[in-house]
């Protein structure tokens, strides 16, 4: 179910990335009339029709194609927002900050007094609105380079300004308290990045494995639950079809897709992971830390 809250750009080349009238990512396909631009989806204004105009990528596309062309659109269409360019990242975006907004609209948010929010820049609002509704937030440290969460601990009588600092990459360094692995930790609500989604709830992160892994590690020291919602923040044209076939068992799955203009519950049926899978794990050394990840 999609909520509506808010044509086509050349983009060139052979079969690149595109949106349709909705802003939603889609595939252009190459050939006859209009090559390499994407495909006309009619006049008029209004809300998508449901399971309309959201074209899955070429059969065989990989992972990392589809990561290559919504990064590349993001750049090519002006849509792409500090930290640039976004290319290996997950991408922040014009209009972040509205769709973080939407947030506060969702029970989910409004119930849960303890949410972890990732450290990426697009996700830099819902962090702010967390701290300002007085909930416990918890941000992943990067790389898992000292374990696993950080807990940002405002100042007593912190202003709004102070609020909006411990928000960013610096409050989390400057206003935050690491939790181990033998923490007591309890969430209620997980809210991560993505470089694509579909409406399915199947994500596409930015090819490295760490949220896949944290959420992983939160299960098994029993962190969240098997019904523990996970919200997603990206634009409009990040959420496109994803081949299921593209999807391994150590995959996060959402349950809610947040966009500059819409609100989508994606009502997602496949199993979220139900621990670390050790054998699908690599390691890299972090400060004498053998560090696990899914690639």
């Amino acid at each position: 179910a999609a909520g509506a809250r808010g044509g086509g750009v050349a983009v060139g080349g052979r079969g690149r990335w595109g949106r349709d009238r909705w802003g939603r990512g889609r595939w252009a396909e190459a050939g006859g009339e209009g090559r390499g631009r994407l495909a006309a989806c009619g006049g008029g204004g209004g809300a998508p029709p449901s399971g309309a105009l959201s074209s899955r990528p070429p059969a065989g596309a990989s992972k990392w194609d589809v990561r290559e062309q919504v990064w590349d659109y993001l750049e090519a269409s002006g849509l792409a927002a500090f930290p640039r360019p976004v290319h290996r990242r997950i991408p922040n975006f014009e209009g972040s900050h509205q769709a973080c907004c939407s947030i506060k609209e969702l029970d989910v948010f409004s119930r849960a007094n303890e949410i972890k929010v990732d450290p990426d820049k697009p996700l830099e609002g819902v962090r702010l609105a967390a701290l300002q509704a007085r909930k416990t937030l918890l941000v992943p440290t990067p790389r898992l380079r000292t374990g696993l969460f950080n807990k940002i601990v405002p100042p007593s009588g912190a202003t709004k300004e102070i609020l909006r600092i411990c928000a960013t990459s610096q409050g989390v360094k400057e206003y935050s308290v690491p939790i181990g692995l033998d923490g007591k930790a309890r969430v209620d609500l997980v809210v991560v990045g993505s470089v694509a989604v579909s409406e399915k709830g199947w994500r596409i992160g930015k090819g490295e494995g760490y949220a896949d892994m944290e959420y992983a590690m939160m299960v098994s020291m029993g962190a969240v639950q098997k019904d523990t919602p996970v919200v997603t923040i990206v634009h409009d044209c990040q959420v496109v079809d994803i081949a299921e076939e593209l999807l391994d068992d150590h995959d996060l799955t959402v349950d809610y897709i947040l966009t500059p203009t819409r609100t989508i519950k994606t009502n997602c049926k496949r199993l979220k992971p139900q621990g670390i899978i050790w054998h699908k794990a690599s390691y890299s050394a972090k400060g004498g830390l053998l560090v696990p990840k899914f690639c």
